[in-house]
């Protein structure tokens, strides 16, 4: 049995992240990665009309929680602006983000590695963008000052194997893409698995 998952981010093995430290902050939220994933445009695909903007990335940010317990998000906030005004404003196309999030809790369990996503319009890469995440019952939060960089190391797809006749995998395999101009070398990984193994 085999599974294959194109583009799956759940190991970050390029940070292109610069971390600016708010008065106050609580660090316990890091801000774990970047991968900034430029779209193409291909001869092969008509349109019926030229895209009103050009064809910029999709941005993903993995956040991690290090504390012993939930950090509650009260707010975040792009560049000083809700996610839902950028997507108004033209900047994105869509977000996912806490902002869309409905019949959950906006908090981050402890321990847990979570991935907001934005599609950026226009020429956004190359730019910084500034993440103010803002955490409720007046806590400190935090603040991150992040590189828009097209990503040139990443993990292009997972493939996961089992026996034929179970139902469970047991094995992985790791594509890496490098575009840089050196050699990496992998000395760890974690994966971040449920409690609940059922699932």
């Amino acid at each position: 049995m085999k599974k294959n998952l194109l583009g799956a981010g759940v190991i970050v093995l390029s940070v292109a992240l610069v971390v600016i430290p708010a008065r106050g902050a609580d660090d316990s939220l890091d801000l774990a990665g970047v991968a900034v994933i430029p779209h193409v445009g291909t001869p092969g695909v008509r349109f019926r009309r030229p895209p009103l903007a050009p064809l910029d990335a999709r941005v993903q940010l993995f956040l991690r929680n290090e504390a012993v317990e939930p950090f509650q998000i009260a707010e975040v906030r792009f560049n000083g602006r809700r996610a839902s005004e950028c997507v108004k404003g033209g900047t994105w196309s869509w977000h996912d983000s806490p902002e869309g999030w409905t019949g959950t809790e906006r908090a981050i369990p402890a321990g847990a590695l979570v991935v907001w996503s934005l599609n950026s319009v226009g020429h956004q890469i190359g730019r910084s963008l500034t993440l103010d995440v803002r955490q409720a019952q007046g806590r400190p939060g935090r603040e991150f000052e992040v590189a828009i960089e097209k990503t040139r190391l990443w993990l292009s797809a997972i493939t996961f194997l089992g026996p034929d006749a179970s139902p469970y995998l047991d094995q992985v395999i790791f594509y890496v893409r490098n575009d840089t101009d050196q050699t990496h070398r992998i000395e760890d990984c974690r994966l971040f698995l449920p409690r609940n193994r059922d699932t």
